[in-house]
């Protein structure tokens, strides 16, 4: 389990429309057959490079139309297959996933009703994700029948327990000094 800054987009239009090729084009780079296994080390680092690139603009630069939705959070519990069970539909016409030693990218094109329904047993994480990526799915609806939702994942640290983040509460972090 790890600490993570999850960004969650949704694309709209011709814009989507033009990630998606590159998505696919990244994707098709993989070097690896085995659909239970997936690490940065499937990617030539050239290819690596390139998402990073498209990750840093995505970061930089998606705030307005034809972006259709933008969310930003922090999940200090959650493991990867938890963001890849929310968005995989298995097929790859509708979604696929990338790793680099930054960054893992999923990317799945929905249709403005759907709707995805966390197990019914799902830790408070999972429902947020759930939620924010309902949203996402929805947003301006009227406007686009289509629309490709990106998640990004990038790693920064590991498992918070509840101990941790009750003991962290009393104290006063070196960043804010």
């Amino acid at each position: 389990m790890a600490s993570q800054r999850i960004l969650l987009l949704t694309f709209g239009g011709a814009l989507a429309d033009a990630a998606w090729r590159h998505v696919c084009h990244w994707s098709d780079a993989r070097n690896s057959e085995d659909a239970k296994r997936w690490s940065s080390d499937d990617w030539p680092t050239d290819t690596q490079c390139e998402v990073d690139a498209f990750v840093e603009k995505m970061e930089t630069s998606c705030f307005t139309p034809p972006i259709l939705y933008r969310s930003e959070h922090v999940d200090c519990w959650s493991m990867s297959d938890v963001f890849e069970i929310a968005l995989g539909k298995g097929h790859p016409d509708f979604s696929r996933q990338l790793f680099t030693a930054n960054h893992q990218v999923i990317a799945t094109w929905f249709r403005f009703s759907e709707q995805i329904t966390p197990r019914r047993d799902a830790p408070s994480e999972t429902e947020l994700l759930y939620a924010r990526i309902n949203e996402a799915i929805n947003a301006w609806g009227r406007f686009a029948d289509d629309r490709l939702v990106i998640l990004v994942r990038s790693v920064f640290g590991g498992l918070w327990d509840d101990d941790e983040v009750v003991h962290a509460l009393g104290t006063i972090p070196s960043w804010w000094q």
